[in-house]
């Protein structure tokens, strides 16, 4: 059998002194954040794409045309 030691009245006194303003003004701010994150990731994302893309295209073949060649490549 297992006994639990738990500290009831360390948790009790944790808990009064939690400041609700603060708790209700944390959830308020959570949107907020998670939009403001989730944005900075795509913007991240399309940036680092656009830039692969970029450089793609000007490192790869250039095809039967020879556009897209550096200057003085053969």
């Amino acid at each position: 059998m297992v006994t639990l030691n738990i500290p009831l009245d360390q948790i009790r006194e944790e808990a009064r002194q939690v400041d609700p303003v603060r708790v209700l003004l944390a959830v308020l701010v959570a949107p907020f954040l998670v939009v403001g994150w989730t944005a900075r990731a795509v913007w991240t994302l399309v940036t680092l794409a656009y830039a692969a893309v970029k450089v793609g295209w000007r490192v790869g073949p250039a095809g039967p045309s020879g556009a897209g060649r550096p200057r003085g490549a053969r």
